[in-house]
């Protein structure tokens, strides 16, 4: 579907398809680095006062999962080397945001949000890429094979 809502919810769903194509390290990091976000955004809203009101457990909760996130960014495992600080895991969730994002427009675009001759002209231009995926073409040297849009 095209409207708001159902796009909204396709970009969420590819996002999170993407991270479970993930290494279980990356799954995990990406994991603990929402949920800290979550509590610094949470606890940057609290006055001073508040802050020290804070439940022990849960600010030893923030405190371990801060440290198994540093814990996963020291280490070798070459699932995970990519990553090796917050600006990293921000940066692949702004990537899978900007892939979802960019496919949820594309599939607008084919559903409806154009006029017909230019709907018409991508439907054919898919097609030469078809084609010439199918046979093994990247050139368009015979006449034969020359399309129009």
């Amino acid at each position: 579907g095209t409207s708001p809502q159902q796009i909204a919810q396709a970009t969420q769903q590819r996002i999170q398809t993407n991270i479970q194509r993930q290494p279980p390290a990356v799954q995990l990091a990406l994991q603990l680095y929402q949920q800290l976000q979550q509590w610094e955004a949470r606890k940057a809203q609290l006055s001073l006062l508040q802050q020290a009101q804070l439940d022990p457990a849960e600010l030893e909760g923030a405190a371990r999962a801060r440290h198994e996130l540093q814990r996963l960014y020291d280490n070798d495992d070459k699932s995970i080397l990519s990553i090796r600080c917050d600006d990293d895991l921000h940066n692949l969730l702004q990537q899978f945001t900007w892939d979802a994002s960019a496919d949820a427009k594309a599939a607008r675009a084919v559903t409806g949000d154009m006029n017909d001759e230019t709907r018409q002209r991508i439907e054919r231009a898919c097609v030469i890429v078809a084609d010439a995926v199918k046979t093994g073409r990247t050139d368009d040297t015979d006449d034969s094979n020359h399309h129009n849009l």
